[in-house]
């Protein structure tokens, strides 16, 4: 190519022709059906861009279509005509000499070399494309239509300095041909990777499980392993302690990779781009989605580095109550990912109560949005604790654990033994975690029925924990709360706040669509799951609980069962109830849409 180039630049210099008049190296045009060139060449660039309509290109003997949107470059001195044919098409024509990219002197008052020196290694990739014809991708097109529309006003009008604006539009359009398949990367795409991600990543991982024999079922170790990264915690297990150490620490590492986002992790290591950020908004909850810090990769660390920390802080303190170093780093993980699988058949109930406590409270910490507790490392104390889904999420919390201490009084005798069993399992519920320290199936109808609720409502946003949200709760009420006001006082002006702030119309919009596919995506699983022989109660909670990355239902998948007796078919269904939940819908239904997969 440089060859060429150079080649180019002689025959440049021995035709000093000034085609284009005075100083002014550019010329912009459209043309459009009737015009007809015979076969020729000539000693400046030319760039075609179709606008509509189609027409035939013959470049030294070969033949070109063009179709519209198709961008064609003519160097110089190549041989090339328009086809006489009756089809209907337009053009914009942009050209000017070679010397405009090939002049050695950037400092020549005609500007001769000017664009040399910023973009003439990139663009002499595009010359010595086999095909000088070539479609550019969205974004490319729509920018290319705007500058070109530019120039063209800019030629026509001729105003004072328009030589260097168009100068200054040429060397736009050089840069945007060296680059002529736009790589913008939207949150479409975003969306496609993170589902397609974490669907692979969970058939891979279930690889382990079925290659051992421990679980005989490839279809049961991926929901075993779906389970494990979507930190649900439901399990086809009916023995667990029969499960050898390696596999058991990989079951509860899936929930330490997954409670914080695979992807993220991936983030962490790599660049930070526009695609860092829209899979970091695929695969992070919560109904606002923004970045700790201006760089994508470096928000990515801070996450990982706070979710390291906490994981650190509960090893020890899990040691520091003797619980064996195995037992402490899959209990972590298990709790800073909201996952809950255990290595015993009780779960947590034969640990001492100051490991119950301990897992108790870290759980209701990382249920709360990591935002704040970045907000807490630089000292924005006002700003952390001015959220009000924090305060809505602990009132929830220390409400239903009040109420059910008093629901339970007489079954397990102090009040603090009733207590401790109420926290718990409040804080496993509510953070989808899943651990439990007793049978709540058996609890009287209240508990039963609070801990159900909590089922749906989940953690905060920007936490490990799954469920709706503590903050999508919060702006439904509200919503609903102002649209009653408008009935009654028809003439106020209300607006939906949080945190002190109004929200605009666009998150309440998105909040309440993803509340309704919410639930229309676990009534559609419901029905799909209600031909299994359990009980209405056992499927609905086996729905919801997957759904919401909680773990344990009630019936026969609560705390004490399993869902081994599911057939092949439900399980997979509820490993896409999983998936769903944990991506938070949308990532699954743009990946399953045919439209996202048909060409355009």
């Amino acid at each position: 190519m440089a060859g060429y180039m150079e080649e180019m630049t002689e025959k440049v210099k021995m035709r000093n022709e000034d085609t284009f008049g005075g100083s002014f190296p550019v010329r912009v045009y459209k043309v459009s059906t009737g015009w007809c060139q015979e076969t020729h060449s000539h000693e400046y660039m030319q760039i075609w861009y179709v606008v509509s309509g189609s027409c035939t290109h013959i470049v030294e003997g070969a033949e070109y279509p063009l179709r519209a949107k198709n961008i064609f470059v003519i160097p110089p001195f190549v041989e090339h005509g328009l086809k006489d044919e009756r089809d209907n098409f337009t053009i914009i024509c942009c050209e000017f000499p070679a010397e405009l990219i090939t002049g050695d002197n950037l400092f020549d008052p005609a500007g001769r070399g000017l664009l040399r020196y910023t973009c003439i290694e990139s663009f002499a990739a595009v010359l010595s494309r086999t095909r000088p014809c070539h479609t550019p991708g969205e974004l490319s097109r729509v920018m290319l239509e705007q500058l070109l529309d530019e120039m063209l006003a800019e030629y026509d009008r001729r105003a004072e300095y328009y030589e260097i604006i168009l100068k200054a539009d040429v060397l736009k359009l050089l840069t945007l041909l060296a680059r002529p398949r736009s790589h913008k990367f939207f949150s479409r795409e975003g969306y496609i990777i993170v589902a397609l991600a974490w669907v692979l990543l969970s058939a891979v991982g279930a690889l382990p499980f079925w290659f051992s024999r421990e679980i005989p079922s490839y279809a049961d170790a991926f929901f075993e392993t779906v389970s494990g990264f979507t930190t649900t915690g439901a399990s086809i297990l009916t023995d667990v302690e029969a499960m050898s150490h390696g596999l058991l620490f990989w079951r509860s590492f899936t929930h330490w990779v997954g409670g914080m986002g695979v992807l993220v992790f991936i983030t962490m290591l790599s660049g930070s781009t526009d695609r860092s950020m829209n899979i970091l908004k695929a695969e992070m909850p919560g109904p606002v989605k923004g970045k700790l810090t201006p760089r994508t990769r470096d928000t990515a660390r801070v996450l990982y580095l706070l979710y390291f920390l906490i994981t650190a802080v509960l090893v020890g303190m899990l040691l520091l109550g003797g619980m064996p170093l195995f037992d402490s780093l899959v209990h972590a993980f298990g709790t800073v990912g909201t996952g809950g699988f255990g290595i015993r058949a009780d779960s947590i109930a034969s640990y001492s109560p100051y490991i119950q406590g301990v897992i108790t409270v870290f759980m209701i910490l990382c249920g709360i949005n990591f935002n704040l507790y970045y907000l807490l490392l630089l000292r924005q104390w006002r700003a952390a604790l001015r959220s009000d889904e924090l305060w809505t999420y602990l009132g929830l919390a220390v409400v239903a654990t009040g109420v059910i201490t008093l629901d339970l009084r007489g079954v397990y005798g102090g009040l603090g033994a009733c207590l401790r069993q109420a926290a718990f399992q409040v804080s496993s519920v509510l953070t989808t975690t899943g651990y439990a320290t007793a049978d709540f199936d058996l609890w009287p109808g209240l508990s039963r029925a609070i801990l159900f609720a909590l089922l749906f409502i989940g953690g905060c946003a920007g936490s490990t924990a799954g469920g709706l949200k503590v903050s999508r709760a919060m702006i439904l009420l509200r919503t609903i709360r102002r649209e009653i006001n408008r009935l009654v006082h028809p003439r106020r002006v209300t607006a939906v706040r949080c945190d002190g702030k109004a929200l605009g119309s666009e998150v309440q919009r998105g909040v309440s669509i993803y509340f309704a596919l919410y639930c229309l995506c676990i009534l559609i699983a419901f029905l799909c799951l209600s031909g299994e022989p359990f009980s209405l109660e056992t499927n609905l909670s086996a729905v919801v609980s997957c759904f919401n990355n909680v773990g344990p239902g009630l019936g026969a998948v609560g705390p004490a069962g399993s869902y081994a007796g599911y057939s092949v078919l439900s399980k997979l269904l509820l490993s896409a109830a999983m998936l769903m939940g944990r991506l938070e819908i949308y990532p699954m239904l743009v990946a399953l849409s045919p439209s996202v997969w048909r060409k355009d």
